[in-house]
């Protein structure tokens, strides 16, 4: 209590011994409402809602995405017979599972941090960025925030699952479409939303604030994907409390045949705002894509305008496996290899890491 009070006359006496020199010197409370003025000023021209901005930027994106995926085959002849300084190959496993296996050459940067600021001071901007995770879901959500970003950036099909098919290094493909029930006729929306409100106190870049809505997405730990299995189930019991289902196929692919229940809001219009506001904020979207890469990216997107979403793995080459259905050429589910990895081996006593192919 002593140090509390001698630290307030200090401050009064500083106050009078100022006004004493000064004829137009504040008085205690004019100084404190000044204060108090400067302090909300400051606050309320800091505070903005951005979402406006990250939607324009995301719908900008989607009228020419890259949705271009890479096979394993390809991507193992880029790194045995072209130059590796004209491309990065980014893995975004985690850092156990990096070590025990990955494409030589390729750097680590864990999915769940991938969001973290500094990330981006690793990465060129002038490369090809061949994005890599466990079955290419992951991988493909990095690479359209990336991309977002004016990267270039393409996914590895299948990940490891496809590169190192048979080992723990990746995903267990599945071995065919499951070619399952669709329906032509359309689906009518349920209403209208009001659109969430993404808010930033921080005088940040767009780019800044891309990055902080994906690392907060990430940190939210939510499901990457959510298996065809689960939605077949979904719309068997027709259980959509929580869910609601999207295509994001082009109105005319949607129109082939998609799955039961499933709404159309093609990719290229899903950002424009009245789009969104179809949405119901209370429950997850799924999104149905082509072959899931697709769906990926734009679910990545939506989460940074925190609306909650996940892609359906594998998309309509899951469901349906009919290119005269899914309206393009589906996954080929045959298409894995077995290709040789490189191997991290740190030595614990000398500090120093070793590589080893296999």
């Amino acid at each position: 209590m002593i140090l509390k009070w001698a630290g307030l006359s200090v401050g009064l006496l500083l106050l009078v011994l100022s006004a004493c020199g000064n004829e137009d010197a504040l008085t205690a409370k004019e100084v404190k409402a000044d204060a108090a003025n400067d302090q909300e000023e400051t606050e309320t021209a800091l505070e903005t809602d951005v979402f406006e901005d990250i939607r324009q930027q995301s719908y900008e994106y989607m009228q020419e995405p890259d949705f271009n995926i890479i096979t394993a085959k390809e991507l193992y002849e880029k790194v045995i017979f072209e130059d590796s300084t004209e491309f990065l190959i980014l893995d975004v496993r985690d850092t156990s599972t990096f070590a025990q296996g990955h494409i030589p050459g390729a750097v680590n940067i864990p999915y769940r941090i991938s969001g973290k600021e500094n990330m981006l001071d690793q990465l060129p901007e002038d490369k090809t960025i061949y994005v890599v995770c466990f079955s290419g879901h992951t991988a493909s959500q990095t690479a359209g925030t990336l991309n977002l970003l004016g990267y270039e950036a393409k996914t590895l099909q299948f990940g490891m699952g496809g590169y190192a098919a048979g080992t723990e290094l990746g995903a267990s493909i599945p071995g065919a479409p499951a070619e399952l029930e669709v329906v032509t006729h359309s689906s009518d929306t349920e209403g209208s939303y009001e659109l969430p409100e993404v808010t930033y106190m921080d005088d940040l870049t767009i780019s800044e604030i891309v990055m902080n809505q994906a690392q907060n997405y990430l940190d939210k730990d939510m499901p990457a994907v959510i298996g065809v299995s689960d939605v077949k189930e979904m719309v068997e019991k027709e259980e959509f409390e929580d869910y609601q289902l999207v295509d994001i196929r082009l109105e005319d692919d949607y129109k082939r045949g998609h799955v039961p229940h499933a709404i159309n809001i093609p990719y290229t219009d899903l950002f424009e705002s009245d789009q969104l506001k179809l949405l119901d904020p209370e429950k997850t979207t799924v999104l149905i894509g082509y072959n899931g890469y697709d769906a990926s990216q734009v679910n990545r997107l939506l989460n940074q305008l925190e609306i909650p979403a996940v892609p359906m793995a594998y998309g309509m080459s899951m469901w349906a496996g009919d290119e005269g259905i899914i309206g393009q050429t589906p996954l080929n589910f045959d298409g894995t290899e077995t290709l040789p990895v490189e191997e991290l081996k740190y030595d614990l006593d000398g500090g120093e890491v070793e590589t080893s192919c296999s």
